[in-house]
This record gives C-alpha cells, structure tokens and sequence, in this order.
C-alpha cells in the first residue's frame, strides 16, 4: 500500500496517551518501509502538535455548545475564549467523552507522491475566521522572528501556549523548506492542515542548492526590448485603453507574429482563427495576452534545435490544446481559467526544456558547482535526466517572475491534489491534458490516472476517457 502512493491513515476520537505512542509507532514504521527513518523526528513533532491542535479544536466546539455560545460570534467567541483553556485542561476527560458522542473525529494521514511527503491532520469542524487569522499570525510572527524571545513574546494564554504552529514552521524553516508547504484547507465541514515535506531531507537540501546555481547561471530571461515592456505594464494597468494596448502589439512585427501564431495554436477547435492583432485579443482576451507573452519569453530563450528538443516542445504544445479544450468543455463560462489554461499546459514541461535546451557550457558549470559543493553524483543526474522537473521548472519561473498559475501548473502537474486552492482547477486540467496525451499514445494506462481526478470530470470508465479525449481531439 505504502509503495503504490496510497495514504496510511489513523481516525480517532479520543487522543489519548496510548494513541499518540500508537499513531507515532505507525508513523515511524511508514517512514522506515519507505528508507526515511531520518526523518521520523521531524515527522512525528508535526503530527503531535497538529492533533494536539485538533483536539483542542474539537473540544472548543463542545465547550462553546455546553455554553450557549456561537463559536463565528465574535463577540461569544471573545466571551468564551476567556475561560476555554481553563476549563479544557481541568476536564480533558469528559470533553474527549463529548467529542467521541457528538462525533467530533482527528484523522492522520500520511502518504508519498513522487519525490515528496505529505501529512495530513483533519478534525471535523470548520474554521472560524477568528482562528484563521490566529494560526496565520503565527505562521507569520515566525517567519519574521529573529530569535526565540521575540517568540515566547507572543504566546497567548487564552488560546494556550500557541506554540504548535510557530514551533512547526520554524523547523520548516531552519530546514530550508518555504511556508507555501504549509496549507490550511477549511470546508463546511471539516479542516485540514496540510505539509508537503521531501522525502529525503538531504536530497532535497542539494536539490534546493543546484536549483539556486541554475537560476544563476540562466539569469533572467533575455530583457524585452521597451515596447514590449510598456505593453506588459498596460496589461497589468485595470485602467488602460484596449485600443492603446492593441496598437503598441501592432507596432512590434516580431512580437505580433509570435502571437498571432501562439493565438492560432491555442484556438485550434475554433472555426474562425484570428488573422489580425485585434481580432487575437478580442478572443483571448487581455489576461490571455499577458500570458502568451510570457510564453514567448520562453519560447525565445529555449529554442529547441535538436530533436528531442523539438519533440518536448510537441509535446507541450499539444498538452497547451489539449489543456484548453478541457477549460472550454468544463468551465467554459470561467474566462480567467480559460485564459490561463494554453499557456499553463504549453509551460508545464519547461523543467524539462531548461535542461534539453542548455548550452553544454551550462551543465559544464552545473557539473562543476556539484564537485565543489560535494553533491553526490546520483543528484546531479537526476535532476539533469529530469526526475525533478517539475520543482526545478517551478523554482526558475519564480525567480523569473511569472504568474503564480503558470508556476502552480509547473509544480503540481503531477500531484494536483496538494495544489494551492486558488490555482488547483487549472493544475487539474494540465494533469488530465498530460495524462490524455501519454494514455493517447500508449505510454501510460487508465489504471495509472488518478481515481479522484477522472471522478472530478465526471469519468467512471475507460470508455468514457476515450469518448472524451476523442472530443478534444477532434
């Protein structure tokens, strides 16, 4: 189970001491079957203070119920808060009783996609907005905290000691892995708290170096000559006049071929394609724009001479259409996820393309750095034979300043369901565009495309797959 990617998971209503040393028995034994006993530390302080916090979450919901209070009342919440913490370390017992009656669960979760770990904690109550804010100011006073005085400064006696979240994302920290890792998921009716760590803590250290030297030796994208820039600051005015925008376009020849032919790619299944600058951004509108734009930044800096090049640029290029016909066919009426979808599906491979692409001086240097830094072979080759793609891809375009979609799409093309919420519909659409595409030429198998995601698109068979990647293929 621990080796086909599936989640190793634990529900429990009372968090006693003998479920603790249970569910931390459990955890070390996964981390062991996976050869990360290294990181069994780490992995157990987090899921201490998670369903730590969950509990005390759960039991907040009892107490405020026993009391007559409505928890999203801010004023009740206040009033109650005075007297929780109090009341919750008194009678820890009974209030374990009342959340088992009322059905108030944890769940722990661990599982292994591809080169990263994630754990889960979830109880089954939904966040208040005034405990939102709490655990987001911790997060934050942790990050900006230089030392620990400035942190016990901030503890909180009427919520408890508050160091859960801050004690987490310190270590998070000093291990070099960035905050995003942490995500904070609340439904109707259940919370989620979320951490994305490397399965090999060494190795994702060396990773993150070489990453550094990479964008180093790239640098920036070759700088765009000023009508292009003053086009990109008019496209991120909400202020300015189309018409204005329109004929600086029209005034770059270059520039408006590019576009014109990526605007052709992308409307592919339209029966009229745009054959003027005008007609372009009336259809993809100026968002779109924007977004091709970046794309053919791309496209400028990492021409592909060689075949294989050549044939991971086919390959992304379909993956564009294939992307964009499923933004029309299933969110049709969403203009800003249509708009993202070609170039998001077009980009997701880039991790790949900067190595395919690189001058031989360039992986000369990157050899070199690893030599000098001791990063073991192993590393360097399968970051360059692109096991590690999708985070190399995602790390450059950051340092590149691209639009957060298209480096969500870069990052989580192949594990969607730990995409951020704001960009998850797009990197969806991009994993199921990949996945039609290998499906579609026999490298991969419907057995291997991610259960939830085809539910999502309403696929309960094979047949189905094929009707519908013969729909977007026609």
């Amino acid at each position: 189970m621990i080796h086909a990617e599936l989640p190793v998971s634990i529900t429990t209503y009372r968090l006693t001491p003998e479920i603790k040393q249970y569910i931390r028995r459990v955890s070390s034994l996964f981390l062991r079957e996976i050869h990360q006993g290294t990181m069994e530390e780490y992995i157990n302080y987090c899921l201490s203070e998670l369903m730590d916090n969950s509990q005390k979450a759960n039991a907040k919901r009892v107490f405020f119920k026993e009391n007559n209070l409505d928890i999203f009342n801010q004023d009740d919440y206040a009033r109650g808060m005075e007297s929780f913490k109090k009341e919750f370390l008194a009678n820890q017992t009974h209030y374990q009783t009342c959340q088992e009656e009322s059905g108030l669960s944890i769940t722990m979760s661990l599982e292994t996609r591809g080169e990263n770990l994630y754990l889960e904690v979830t109880n089954n109550s939904r966040l208040t907005v005034f405990e939102y804010k709490r655990i987001h100011d911790r997060i934050m006073h942790a990050i900006q905290s230089k030392d620990s005085s400035q942190i016990f400064s901030y503890i909180d006696e009427k919520e408890g000691a508050g160091l859960g979240f801050i004690s987490i994302t310190l270590m998070l920290k000093k291990l070099g892995i960035p905050v995003e890792n942490i995500q904070i998921l609340s439904q109707s009716d259940k919370t989620t708290v979320r951490i994305r760590l490397p399965k090999n803590i060494d190795d994702y250290r060396y990773i993150t170096a070489i990453s550094y030297e990479i964008a180093e030796i790239i640098k920036n994208l070759p700088q765009l000559p000023e009508n292009v820039s003053k086009i990109n600051r008019l496209l991120n005015d909400p202020t300015s006049d189309i018409g204005q925008i329109i004929s600086l376009i029209q005034q770059d020849v270059s520039l408006s071929a590019d576009l014109l032919k990526l605007v052709n790619s992308a409307s592919f299944r339209m029966q009229h394609k745009p054959t003027n600058i005008e007609d372009s951004v009336k259809m993809v509108g100026l968002r779109g724009v924007k977004n091709l734009i970046y794309a053919i930044e791309s496209l400028q800096t990492l021409t592909p001479p060689t075949k294989n090049k050549k044939s991971l640029w086919q390959h992304s290029q379909q993956v564009g259409n294939y992307t964009l016909a499923l933004a029309y066919k299933f969110y049709g009426n969403n203009k800003q996820i249509t708009a993202d979808a070609y170039v998001c599906g077009l980009l997701h491979d880039i991790g790949k393309i900067l190595f395919e692409a690189a001058h031989p001086d360039t992986l000369q240097k990157l050899s070199s750095f690893c030599n000098q830094k001791k990063i073991p072979s192993r590393i360097y080759e399968k970051i360059v034979a692109g096991i590690n793609h999708a985070e190399i891809g995602a790390f450059v375009t950051k340092k590149w300043n691209f639009p957060d979609v298209i480096t969500a799409a870069i990052e989580f093309h192949h594990t969607p369901s730990v995409a951020p919420e704001d960009h998850k519909q797009v990197v969806e659409i991009v994993y199921l565009a990949n996945a039609l595409y290998y499906y579609e030429r026999e490298h991969s198998r419907y057995n291997l495309i991610y259960t939830d995601i085809l539910k999502k698109f309403g696929i309960e068979t094979e047949r189905q797959l094929q009707h519908l990647l013969k729909d977007i293929s026609a």
